[in-house]
């Protein structure tokens, strides 16, 4: 097993080293839709995605709730060009974001989670060793919970095949245990990332996140709060 650094060293002492080294990494946003502020003001996310395209070890899978083309401005007003990797397919988007836009009304979730894990099916290799971060929010996981659940136990042996794969679930303040602790069981290599989130207003850009705590085995809660910032400012962490 090869690990990859991420960039940033105190997240790589946070994951052990950083990622496992793959083809493809899945980065799943279920939940923060553009109705609730959506990946805007996820500068962190941005720049962890650059630096991995810049190092070139690792084909990049990444999924946000709203279209390629916009996703891909707002990282134009940040200097971080995506076309040219998506031109050249090591960015993908699993585009979710026109049934997204019904979040606020009636919406099958279990259909919602049904596309994406046949997405995930057609684009992922079997065999391929690839790293999975699920951020699950409580609204959809208590319409959707059984459809994943059931996806990442039919996929369990795929997504831990000899070890080589890491499957990060991240849990936030919006998150429920109940449904947290239901997906970490599955795993025996899952590591949980516990993130706290304060929001300062209503601008997405103004919102405030710390990592708490990173355990791998057993699974606990530290308490002692690890500070991680980006050029000196306090880190914007939706997911990794």
């Amino acid at each position: 097993m090869e690990i990859i650094s991420t960039g940033y060293p105190k997240l790589d002492e946070l994951l052990g080293g950083g990622f496992v080294k793959g083809t493809t990494n899945l980065i799943v946003e279920w939940g923060g839709f553009l109705g609730e502020g959506g990946c805007q003001g996820n500068l962190f996310s941005l720049l962890l995605l650059k630096k991995r395209i810049e190092s070139g070890d690792i084909g990049l899978v990444d999924c946000y709730s709203m279209p390629p083309e916009q996703m891909m401005s707002y990282a134009k007003t940040h200097n971080i060009d995506l076309i040219k990797d998506y031109n050249e397919k090591k960015v993908y988007f699993l585009d979710f974001s026109s049934v997204g836009k019904s979040v606020l009304g009636d919406m099958d979730l279990s259909r919602f989670a049904s596309k994406y894990t046949e997405t995930v099916k057609n684009l992922i290799p079997e065999g391929d060793v690839f790293n999975v971060l699920i951020s699950l929010s409580e609204y959809i996981m208590k319409h959707g919970e059984e459809t994943i659940y059931r996806h990442l136990s039919e996929k369990k042996k795929v997504y831990e095949v000899t070890k080589r794969t890491s499957v990060y679930l991240a849990e936030g303040t919006y998150y429920s245990r109940k449904y947290i602790d239901r997906l970490v069981s599955l795993f025996d290599t899952v590591i949980l990332l516990k993130i706290s989130m304060w929001r300062k207003g209503l601008n997405a850009d103004k919102e405030y996140r710390k990592i708490l705590s990173v355990d791998k085995s057993p699974l606990r809660y530290s308490k002692i709060p690890v500070d991680y910032e980006i050029e000196g400012k306090p880190a914007e962490i939706r997911f990794l």
